[in-house]
């Protein structure tokens, strides 16, 4: 998730920097930014972290040249830069008149409860009319929201789309030309406040600030719209059973092997790893090379996959097996099989098991649906009405009650 912070700015001319001089000052400064510059023209600019990696004596192949520009789209500009450079801690972000405002950062990209939300608001910005607002919060007539990082820019957008009075404060907002600070119109027990950077005591500790608890009533949202999709199922269905999976943070016990599972299957690009023990966990977990690993990945995306995809509506069904009676697997990315290969999917264990047991007239199909199974329930419950079917949901993501 995509943070805003300000930093002290030092201007320096490239030809008047060297290594001693750069040692000199981050250990003075380590928490400032160099602007590096070229007979008075910016050139880039230098932190601690962006030469840390490298050594201080390789400082010149270090110098910062990318930057966003304030707006709609500049969430993701600095995630792909982010990406492109795992190195870079902090990118600058200017205004709409190209003047230096703030850094940006990159705050826990890793982080599951992030991701969740992250993508619940790009649902729902796509489709503002989900957000059951009255029904979910109801006297609710106006949102002041405190403070400015990218989910609160997303979710005022959809607030005010679906019509509810919105109280911005905080500077950051003015990069987006925003209102701040508006007088309040709304009675006191009909305002819901939102700290979107926390509230923490210690403002040193603000970028270690986990925000989860500030929008984590985004996933109590999806996840009565799963219970409402679920009930709907049951009661349509005749043979219909639920099978629900804790989120990784909900367990209390892991082994070392699931937590090498954890940080390497799907969460990390082995191509792009540097340091030499995260890549023997890599091979430790997936029994090979990245390069090769990746290289029978996209073999798989090319000429496997597609053989088995169906689409019915906007609803992406990967058919592993038929048979006369079906297996439906519904759920996140544990049913799309992301970050392992085909013959390790959930749903090509399921078939192997069911097949070991002689249920041969078993199927299995898999329906992701977290990013879109709003949009196309419709569409899925229209397909599957009326089928004899034995349904696992499996709600790695919107864990609830262990039925």
């Amino acid at each position: 998730m995509i943070r805003l912070c300000d930093k002290n700015v030092w201007i320096a001319e490239q030809c008047e920097l060297s290594s001693q001089f750069l040692c000199d000052y981050f250990k003075e400064y380590a928490s400032n930014v160099l602007m590096v510059t070229d007979r008075g023209k910016a050139k880039g600019y230098l932190t601690y972290q962006s030469i840390i990696s490298v050594g201080v004596d390789n400082w010149k192949q270090c110098i910062v040249n990318e930057y966003v520009t304030a707006g709609a789209d500049m969430w993701d500009q600095a995630k792909e830069i982010f990406r492109k450079h795992p190195n870079l801690k902090y990118v600058p972000v200017y205004n709409q008149n190209n003047e230096l405002s703030y850094f940006c950062y990159d705050s826990y990209p890793q982080k599951e409860s992030y991701q969740y939300i992250g993508q619940i608001l790009k649902i729902l910005s796509s489709s503002p009319q989900l957000l059951k607002w009255q029904e979910t919060f109801p006297g609710i007539e106006s949102v002041e929201i405190y403070d400015m990082n990218e989910f609160s820019y997303y979710l005022a957008e959809i607030l005010e789309l679906k019509g509810i009075d919105v109280v911005l404060h905080g500077e950051k907002w003015k990069l987006f030309s925003r209102k701040v600070d508006s007088v309040q119109t709304h009675m006191d027990s009909t305002i819901m406040r939102l700290y979107a950077e926390g509230t923490e005591m210690f403002p040193q500790s603000r970028e270690k600030c986990d925000l989860t608890l500030s929008f984590g009533f985004l996933i109590a949202l999806m996840r009565k719209e799963v219970r409402l999709l679920e009930k709907k199922m049951q009661k349509e269905w005749d043979n219909f059973f639920i099978c629900r999976f804790p989120i990784y943070s909900e367990l209390s016990y892991r082994t070392d092997e699931e937590d090498y599972m954890t940080r390497f299957v799907g969460g990390a690009d082995g191509r792009e790893l540097t340091d030499s023990m995260q890549k023997q966990f890599f091979v430790r977990v997936n029994g090979m090379e990245p390069e090769e690993y990746y290289k029978k990945k996209e073999w798989e995306s090319d000429h496997l996959i597609p053989g088995l995809t169906e689409y019915y509506g906007g609803v992406r069904i990967i058919r592993s097996s038929k048979g006369k009676n079906t297996v439906w697997l519904l759920g996140p990315c544990i049913v799309e099989g992301f970050g392992v290969l085909y013959h390790d999917y959930l749903c090509c264990c399921i078939d192997g098991y069911l097949k070991e047991q002689g249920m041969e007239e078993y199927g299995v199909c898999s329906v992701s649906y977290f990013m879109n199974w709003i949009r196309c329930k419709k569409q899925l419950l229209r397909f599957l009405y009326g089928k004899k079917t034995l349904s696992f949901v499996l709600e790695r993501t919107l864990a609830g009650d262990n039925r």
